[in-house]
């Protein structure tokens, strides 16, 4: 895999960083305290979520390439999974209660329509439509994921204020 090795294992190394750096913040900005806010967890855990799936897909053609698949047949594999991920991420931002009740802000709007247009594009990578089962698509997936942890870190950390009735988000205003 040559360079692509130190590419992949740098994006882990950093997503893992995320994903600690994310439990550090939590317990600076919670502390003991129990009482988060609906918003809160959903950044935490989206951060939490991005990082780690980041990291195991950006390590997943390792073992791939040991077990013997041909370098077209990794990055197919690797988009495969990534594409189920993102469709299950995407069903799981966009639920029926969640559109029902309209409530996709503009940032989920735009993290829905990236994973979903990301995992078709992986899907066709996977295929071979259009794309050679190639590694761009992969490192594409692998850079929108670590940019979704860092959204989430910005929404965890960022000063905002909460409408009590809603607990919508307004980046920018202080508690």
């Amino acid at each position: 895999m040559g360079e692509r090795s130190d590419v992949l294992l740098t994006i882990a190394e950093v997503a893992i960083a995320f994903a600690g750096f994310a439990s550090i913040i939590v317990v600076f900005l919670r502390g003991a305290s129990s009482d988060w806010h609906l918003v809160e967890r959903h950044y935490f855990l989206g951060m939490l979520h991005a990082s780690l799936t980041a990291s195991f897909f950006a390590v997943l053609a390792f073992p791939l390439r040991e077990f013997g698949l041909s370098e077209t047949a990794t990055w197919a594999t690797v988009s495969a999974g990534m594409a189920l991920q993102w469709l299950t991420v995407f069903q799981t931002i966009i639920g029926p209660r969640r559109v029902a009740s309209g409530d996709l802000t503009w940032a989920l709007r735009i993290t829905v329509t990236v994973y979903g247009v990301g995992a078709l594009g992986l899907i066709a990578n996977a295929a071979g439509i259009g794309f050679e089962r190639t590694f761009a698509p992969v490192l594409a997936g692998l850079v929108w994921m670590l940019t979704d942890a860092g959204r989430n870190f910005y929404g965890l950390v960022a000063p905002r204020i909460f409408d009590d009735d809603k607990r919508t988000f307004r980046p920018g205003a202080s508690r």
